[in-house]
């Protein structure tokens, strides 16, 4: 909803009143992603259902990634610290993803039909958007996790002229908490844990959805290796 909902601070009459509608849109956007309730939490997690979800982040990555390029040269660009939580979130999807592969413990309600796979195309967005200190500058980070799962785009401009490389493998263990998820990187293999406390529940049910699958990230242990290619829209 958030891309008809600034087309119609576009479409009022006067342009003082589109004015007026930008900066509430504005602010809108940045109280909405900064709150303490928001769909972004501050460790990379994307909530859907009052926790880490990231079948429906894919949409929302993809409409913020395109708004934010959008905005960026106008005076209605969203501040610093709301942008870098957007950006996090965006980078936190190559760490508890295997290439773009969702572990099933994220997949809600749908664990056995989910087409959840990251949205490796708002990396490349986000790149392209720009560093929070240079609008002008490609973002490095951003771009070399592109250019890992996305190795031809190397060849494409802007990428073929700035000799950024593609980025390792993540190496390492990171712990997600507003997730209750432990993520293990090792060349291309994820050891990805899923658990529950008071904060973080464990499964997703609904009606016949996923009726019976009350374990799928109670405690759940899932190893992925190597992981499927990503293509090119």
């Amino acid at each position: 909803t958030v891309l008809p909902m600034f087309r119609q601070c576009l479409m009022q009459v006067e342009p003082a009143e589109q004015v007026r509608w930008l900066n509430a849109f504005k602010s809108m956007i940045e109280r909405s992603i900064m709150q303490s309730t928001s769909a972004f939490k501050i460790d990379g997690s994307t909530y859907h259902h009052s926790a880490h979800y990231p079948g429906y982040a894919g949409g929302a990555f993809t409409s913020l990634s395109k708004l934010l390029a959008e905005l960026k040269d106008t005076p209605w660009a969203i501040d610093a610290a709301t942008y870098e939580r957007v950006r996090r979130a965006a980078l936190a999807q190559r760490l508890y993803c295997n290439h773009a592969d969702v572990p099933v413990s994220l997949h809600g309600r749908h664990p056995m039909r989910s087409t959840s796979r990251m949205n490796v195309e708002a990396l490349n967005t986000l790149a392209r958007t720009g560093t929070l200190t240079d609008l002008n500058e490609i973002d490095v980070e951003l771009a070399a996790a592109y250019l890992r799962l996305m190795p031809d785009a190397a060849n494409s401009k802007p990428y073929r002229d700035l000799e950024i490389m593609p980025e390792p493998h993540p190496e390492g263990t990171f712990v997600m908490p507003y997730a209750g998820m432990l993520s293990h990187r090792r060349d291309n293999w994820l050891v990805s844990l899923r658990g529950q406390s008071k904060y973080v529940w464990a499964s997703e049910r609904q009606d016949h959805h996923n009726r019976f699958g009350v374990f799928h990230s109670l405690g759940q242990l899932e190893v992925l290796s190597g992981g499927n290619p990503v293509t090119a829209k």
